[in-house]
């Protein structure tokens, strides 16, 4: 982390330096393009196996972000700004089950209970790494004597502010920070109880808002279907455009935020130099794409094939 105290005194890295790991123009363009692919490939027929190995590399990749900002001495506040942003995106534009019918009922049990295990081995540590990331931001202006000479600017939908003056952007941001731990920590406790509550229920007896919904929705749902009369059904059509359109959001806002981010503390130098996290990056950018083309293909292949036997019939 860049606040650290060291004998009883704090030392904050004031300095905003590029660090190429982080905010290289390959490790940008690498996320992206991975979150991107991630979106599109709900629109195909996506498999139960698809969906946890997607999500599986977008989380892994997530967490070494959240565990970059932690465990890194030497970051400098922009690019634990920056890390946390990208880490952010990746574990928003994951994929969520689709229920295809009929259901494989056992795989389809043990999916979910893999999914809420990795979320929350992963989403809480993100939602941690944000919380410490702002609460140290908070100190750094709370008192001068810290950075005198700043410690870098960061960007707000599209107003750039500097990282050691307490605005009202600032306060914002923290307060959207703690609501988000509020509901991360419902979020896990409820995706838990639903766990619990279908497999006493039954998988065989599931519905697709079972599968589908958001846990906190569908708990609302769980309470209030005796009691209120509510289209779930449309609502449950309704919330995967929603969501959708929140996934497509993130990616553009960050997308916009980080490289503006980049610009206002002048990091474009660091696109220069390719160094192993760029490369590696762009590695698993390219295994995405072939990954996602496969899967195109083989959609293709399976609606071409389908059409043919139709038409003879």
């Amino acid at each position: 982390m860049f606040y650290n105290v060291q004998g009883g005194i704090p030392t904050v890295n004031c300095q905003p330096q590029a660090d190429s790991d982080v905010c290289g123009i390959g490790v940008r363009c690498a996320l992206y393009i991975q979150a991107a692919l991630s979106l599109l490939l709900p629109r195909q027929q996506t498999d139960l196996s698809t969906v946890f190995n997607t999500n599986f590399l977008l989380q892994i990749t997530s967490m070494s972000l959240v565990l970059a900002v932690l465990f890194d001495s030497k970051i400098n506040v922009p690019n634990a700004i920056i890390a946390t942003h990208l880490a952010v995106l990746l574990s928003t534009c994951r994929l969520k089950v689709r229920a295809t019918w009929p259901l494989d009922l056992d795989n389809l049990r043990r999916l979910n209970i893999k999914l809420w295990f990795m979320n929350l081995a992963t989403d809480l540590p993100l939602t941690a790494c944000n919380l410490g990331v702002w609460v140290d931001i908070r100190k750094l202006q709370s008192s001068v004597s810290f950075c005198p000479d700043g410690a870098g600017d960061w960007v707000f939908f599209g107003n750039t502010y500097s990282i050691t003056i307490a605005t009202t952007a600032s306060n914002f941001v923290f307060g959207f920070v703690i609501y988000s731990v509020v509901h991360e920590l419902l979020d896990c406790a409820a995706g838990g109880a639903r766990l619990v509550h279908c497999s006493r229920r039954g998988w065989i007896n599931l519905e697709p808002h079972d599968v589908e919904f958001d846990t906190v929705v569908w708990w609302i749902r769980t309470l209030l279907q005796r009691r209120m009369k509510i289209g779930w059904r449309r609502l449950h059509t309704r919330m995967n455009y929603v969501r959708m359109c929140h996934k497509w959001f993130t990616l553009a806002y960050v997308i916009w935020t980080v490289e503006q981010t980049v610009n206002a503390n002048a990091f474009a130098s660091v696109d220069n130099s390719f160094g192993f996290g760029q490369i590696s990056a762009l590695f698993l950018a390219l295994t995405s794409i072939i990954h996602s083309l496969i899967l195109g293909h083989t959609s293709w292949f399976t609606c071409r094939k389908s059409f043919f036997i139709r038409s003879q019939s």
